[in-house]
C-alpha cells in the first residue's frame, strides 16, 4: 500500500495497537537510504518516503533516562587499525578491542573481570532525562508513533553480545555460575529502574532490542535467564497499559514457545529462511493473533533484483492472509549493502503489485 505523510501515523498506531494491517505496509531498516534521499534533494528521509516510496515510519524511539557513573572513565585509542577501549574505575580496569565497530576481544574474560564489572554496575545511577524526551516528542509526534526504549538489552543478551561474548559467557556460566548470575542481577536491577522512568512519560509503546538467537543461547538457558528478564520489561509496559515490542534476531524457531511465555506483544525483524529460520506462518501459529510482527525482507531478496524476482520472493515468504488477518509490517532491510534508487523503486513496485494480486485473498 502506498502510504502518504498524512496517514502514516494512523497506520502505524493501528499496528502498535495490535489491529490487523489489512494492507501490505512496509518500512526500511539499515543504512544508506538517508544519504540517498539527501542526494536526491530531499530535506529528510521522511519526505523521500512520502513522495516517492509510500513506505511507513515504524516509530520514533527515544530514551527518557540516562546512565551516570561518576567513578568510570572510558578512553579510546587506535592501534593497528583497531579501536581499543579502556574502562577505568577505582575497582579496576577493563579492556575491549573493536574492529570495524564489532567487538573482537571482550572486556570480561574471567571471574576477576566479572567482579570489576559488577562493582562498576553498582556505582551506576539511572536518572530521568524527561526534557530530552519531550523535545524529541514535540518534533516527531505528528509524524509517527513515539516509543520509549532502553539503551541496552536485558542482562543475558547484553552479556552475550557486549560484555563477555558467547564463549566467555558459557565458560563463566559453567565455572562461576553464582558470580555470573549475581552480576546479571545487578545489571537487571538497573534495567528495572529504567522501566520505572519509561512508565512516567506518555508514549505509544515500549521497545527493547534483544537480538536473541538460538545461535547464542539454547532454549534451556533462554527459559532460565531470558524469559524472566524479558518478562520484566513486558510487565512494566503492561502495567501502564502499553504494548511491548522486542527486537529479536535470526534463528528463533526453537525459542518461539518461550518467546510466547514472555508475554511480548510484538517481534521486530522476524527473519524467515534462508537467513533466519522462522517463517511468518509458524510465528503466528505460536503467538497470539494480535501479535505485531515486523517481518524482514533481507537485502538478498531485493537488491539487484528486478520487480518480478522480488515478487517471487514475496510469494515464497509472505502469504497474503498474514497481513490481512494480523498486525504485520514488512521490513525491507539493507543490511549495510550498497543499493541504488532503482532497487528501491523495484521493491516499491513489487510490493504494490503483490498486494494488488492478493486483494480479496485471505
Amino acid at each position: 500500500m502506498y502510504v502518504t505523510a498524512e496517514n502514516d501515523r494512523e497506520y502505524c498506531l493501528r499496528f502498535w495497537a495490535g489491529k490487523p494491517s489489512e494492507a501490505l505496509l512496509w518500512s526500511m531498516m539499515g543504512s544508506g537510504y538517508i544519504a540517498l534521499s539527501k542526494a536526491r534533494g530531499y530535506a529528510s528521509y521522511q519526505d523521500f518516503c512520502a513522495k516517492e516510496l509510500g513506505c511507513v515510519q515504524f516509530a520514533s524511539v527515544c530514551i527518557p533516562f540516562k546512565s551516570v557513573n561518576p567513578n568510570l572513565q572510558i578512553n579510546e585509542s587506535e592501534r593497528d587499525g583497531m579501536t581499543v577501549r579502556e574502562y577505568n574505575s577505582p575497582h579496576g580496569i577493563l579492556h575491549e578491542t573493536l574492529l570495524d565497530g564489532q567487538i573482537i576481544d571482550y572486556k570480561i574474560k574471567n571471574c576477576d573481570d566479572l567482579k570489576i564489572l559488577n562493582a562498576m554496575l553498582m556505582d551506576t545511577r539511572i536518572e530521568a532525562d524527561f526534557e530530552r524526551y519531550q523535545q524529541h516528542k514535540q518534533i516527531y509526534e505528528k509524524q509517527m508513533p513515539i516509543i520509549v526504549n532502553t539503551d541496552t538489552a536485558s542482562a543475558v543478551q547484553q552479556f552475550l553480545q557486549y560484555e563477555t561474548g558467547v564463549v566467555n559467557f558459557w565458560y563463566l556460566a559453567e565455572d562461576y555460575p553464582k558470580l555470573l548470575e549475581e552480576c546479571m542481577e545487578t545489571f537487571q536491577s538497573l534495567m528495572a529502574k529504567k522501566y520505572l522512568l519509561m512508565q512516567q512519560v506518555e508514549s505509544d509503546g515500549f521497545y527493547q532490542a534483544e537480538n536473541t538467537s538460538s545461535a547464542m543461547i539454547s532454549p534451556e538457558y533462554y527459559r532460565k535467564y531470558g524469559v524472566p528478564q524479558v518478562r520484566q520489561f513486558v510487565d512494566s509496559a503492561h502495567a501502564v497499559g502499553k504494548r511491548a515490542i522486542v527486537h529479536m534476531c535470526g534463528h528463533l524457531y526453537n525459542l518461539m514457545p518461550l518467546i510466547k511465555e514472555t508475554g511480548m506483544n510484538g517481534i521486530h525483524s522476524l527473519t524467515p529462511p534462508p537467513i533466519g529460520n522462522t517463517s511468518f506462518e509458524y510465528a503466528y501459529s505460536i503467538m497470539p493473533s494480535n501479535t505485531s510482527i515486523l517481518g524482514r525482507l533481507g537485502s538478498l531478496e531485493w537488491i539487484g533484483k528486478n520487480k518480478m524476482e522480488i515478487k517471487e520472493s514475496l510469494c515464497r515468504l509472505l502469504p497474503h492472509r498474514i497481513y490481512h488477518e494480523h498486525p504485520f509490517m514488512l521490513i525491507v532491510s539493507t543490511d549495510d549493502a550498497s543499493f541504488s534508487v532503482d532497487d528501491l523503486y523495484n521493491v516499491r513496485d513489487a510490493i504494490a503489485e503483490y498486494e494488488q494480486e492478493g486483494n480479496g485473498i485471505k
